[in-house]
């Protein structure tokens, strides 16, 4: 079993669905942005930019999946 699934299971780390995806948005974002980016301002610039897109793409791909969910 993962350590992630681990502390999932024993209701030490409860998040929303919307707040995974925030959290995810910005360790990624964040991540990206440090290794591809050489200077500070333009890996901030980066990582704002996208955390917006996974954000906005993550609240869109789940208003068109909703319908199919009832």
């Amino acid at each position: 079993m993962a350590f992630g699934a681990f502390l999932f299971s024993c209701g030490a780390l409860r998040l929303s669905h919307l707040s995974a995806m925030l959290l995810f948005a910005f360790l990624v974002s964040l991540a990206l942005a440090c290794l591809t980016q050489r200077t500070r301002s333009g890996g901030a610039r980066y990582a704002l930019w996208s955390f917006a897109l996974f954000v906005l793409i993550g609240v869109g791909v789940a208003w068109l999946m909703y319908p199919i969910s009832r």
